[in-house]
């Protein structure tokens, strides 16, 4: 058996010098209710957006998004900082078609967790805005937000995290 002695311990305080990658620090919110879109436009997901101001315009965001979601078409999930689609494809013949992901299950009673993380820099020690947005394709079928397609007796949740790292 290993013991582990420690004879202080030191607080750190302040940014990392050096290299960065330090975490100054994290906004999140968690979205455990349910929620609908059936209209054709990328609709805000309410409780799925935290405001961010960088402490200095060299920072980088780390941008982690985890959606639970269900459509028996085809609807997208995109993140929006301000009103600037970020995290998404940026290539195909339909802009408006530009997301982090395509949520289309064969089945109504199905569903899943969509997630993105990825660096997005901060530019300035502006107030930003994350959202998440979702839009089915088809006003046919709605995209359905922590519960699957069929009912809502199953609850999950979602979640939106975005964290400050220094340059």
């Amino acid at each position: 058996m290993s013991q582990l002695k420690v004879n202080s311990i030191i607080p750190v305080s302040g940014v990392p010098t050096g290299g960065g990658g330090g975490i100054i620090q994290v906004v999140s919110t968690l979205k455990t209710d349910q929620f609908s879109v059936s209209n054709t436009s990328f609709t805000d997901i309410p409780s799925l957006s935290v405001s961010i101001t960088a402490t200095s315009a060299t920072s980088k965001f780390y941008v982690m998004a985890s959606v639970f979601a269900a459509c028996t078409d085809a609807a997208l999930l995109r993140i929006l900082k301000d009103s600037t689609n970020v995290g998404s494809g940026t290539v195909g013949s339909q802009t408006d078609y530009r997301a982090f992901a395509m949520v289309r299950m064969g089945a109504s009673n199905l569903g899943f967790h969509y997630g993105i993380n990825f660096f997005n820099t901060a530019g300035d020690t502006n107030a930003h805005t994350f959202k998440i947005q979702a839009m089915p394709t088809s006003g046919s079928n709605a995209i359905q937000i922590n519960r699957r397609g069929d009912d809502g007796n199953y609850s999950l949740s979602s979640s939106l995290s975005i964290m400050e790292v220094s340059a």
